[in-house]
């Protein structure tokens, strides 16, 4: 990676994007359970060159990226051992890429496509670490987009609720505004304990991050399991925040004037990616007790 720091430190904007999910299967590269072994594109080592084959899909900013950070296997028979996460810079022949994917929401701040690589050939210094490190590498990355994908989601909520709050104000029924009665005062109040939970949540949790001797790594079970909860919880509140909105506002919250719909739109990716909610849920587990066999 060194020899590629500096092109982000340029006065021009750089993007990265790491490769991971694959046609064959939603989340399964991301599972612990599976042990690497469902990853299909490989690379093989060529003289002092990877040679990298297969296709990667929904990965954020692919054909608009400078540098390809892909999950690729050196052999799936060994399992972690063979995970390879190898830099393919933008210009490297033999990489092309699909039409952006037409999403229900992020359409303009994420873009999404297939990645193919056809006999994609690298350096072999191009690679992050080598056996057993790459994999320890890359769940590590899962644990930092977990634990930061909690407050991208909960922003949409908090501006969910401060829309809510002007909305209930500014709107009458019975002779006072809509927030002032017992019923939508008790949801606008469950919304706000919410995202105050989820946002305590997640920032103890960062703070755990920062006390690595007593924590451990972020690709380790204990900070996975904690880093997981905060999304899962984040995403959660989130989606229930933004379907109270509407229910409060009715056919308004619906229609695109008042934004509640975007902000819904936008954050159910967030709950979607690095293995989805229920996958998460499966790594508080493995936090706790054994969840994987052999673990």
């Amino acid at each position: 990676m060194d020899k590629f720091t500096p092109m982000f430190c340029e006065d021009t904007p750089r993007c990265g994007c790491l490769a991971i999910t694959e046609p064959a299967g939603g989340c399964n590269i991301e599972d612990g359970a599976e042990h690497a072994l469902t990853i299909r594109t490989v690379a093989q080592l060529d003289g002092d060159e990877w040679v990298i084959n297969g296709e990667k899909m929904w990965p954020s900013g692919a054909s608009v990226a400078d540098l390809y950070c892909v999950v690729c296997t050196t052999d799936p028979k060994e399992k972690e051992e063979g995970v390879a996460l190898i830099y393919v810079p933008r210009d490297t022949p033999g990489l092309s890429f699909g039409k952006p994917e037409n999403k229900m929401g992020m359409k303009v701040t994420d873009v999404n496509a297939a990645i193919y690589f056809d006999n994609v050939r690298v350096p072999k210094d191009y690679r992050a670490g080598g056996p057993g490190t790459d994999w320890n590498l890359f769940r590590n990355n899962i644990g930092w987009g977990r634990l930061t994908s909690a407050p991208m989601a909960l922003g949409n909520a908090q501006a969910v609720l401060e829309i809510i709050m002007d909305y209930t104000k500014n709107r009458f029924y019975g002779g006072k505004p809509v927030r002032n009665h017992s019923l939508q005062a008790g949801m606008i109040a469950d919304m706000a304990i919410g995202i105050e939970a989820a946002r305590f949540y997640y920032l103890s949790v960062a703070a755990m991050y920062n006390n690595r001797k007593k924590y451990g790594n972020p690709g380790d079970d204990y900070l996975l399991a904690r880093s997981s909860g905060t999304k899962v919880y984040a995403c959660d509140v989130t989606e229930m925040v933004c379907n109270r909105a509407m229910e409060l506002m009715g056919s308004y919250g619906y229609a695109r004037e008042y934004h509640v719909e975007k902000y819904l739109r936008d954050s159910k990716i967030i709950q979607l990616w690095l293995g989805g909610a229920q996958l998460g849920r499966v790594d508080v587990a493995q936090g706790y007790y054994p969840y994987v066999e052999g673990s």
